[in-house]
């Protein structure tokens, strides 16, 4: 008696290292799917049915974050004030209108940050006037 046909395919080393590599470039589990022409519930099936293809897509992701992450570090390093405020928010979990404890030294730490960060003086100069508005905005709320 043959038994169901396989619902994947034997997964070769081409297979896995397409859904690595596309899983690398922020492809959605659907936009993988639909690169070999099946449903997302069948390469949910590849998934579970082998480990392999499931580690590949794990893999993948995993490699694509810390290409991003490197990238944007070496930006923030080398001045990009967007690419600083982006980190900031997003790894340092900062918002636009932080609440700073002047009585700590929270606020001589982050000024450190950006004078050790941003190398363009007239940069340096805009990020301090902006400051200053900022609070002098806030002392009037």
């Amino acid at each position: 008696m043959a038994g169901r046909k396989k619902s994947y395919p034997d997964a070769d080393e081409k297979i896995i290292g397409m859904i690595e590599g596309l899983a690398k470039h922020g492809c959605p589990l659907k936009t993988i799917a639909a690169e070999f022409n099946i449903s997302l519930s069948s390469l949910n099936n590849w998934r579970k049915e082998d480990p392999r293809i499931d580690e590949a897509y794990k893999s993948g992701r995993g490699k694509g974050s810390n290409e991003l992450l490197t990238t944007a570090y070496k930006q923030a390093k080398a001045g990009n004030t967007t690419m600083l405020i982006f980190l900031m928010k997003t790894r340092l979990h900062m918002s636009e209108r932080p609440v700073i404890d002047l009585s700590s030294n929270k606020l001589n730490k982050i000024i450190d940050i950006i004078i050790n960060t941003v190398k363009d003086p007239d940069e340096l100069k805009r990020i301090e006037m902006q400051m200053r508005k900022e609070i002098d905005t806030s002392d009037d709320e």
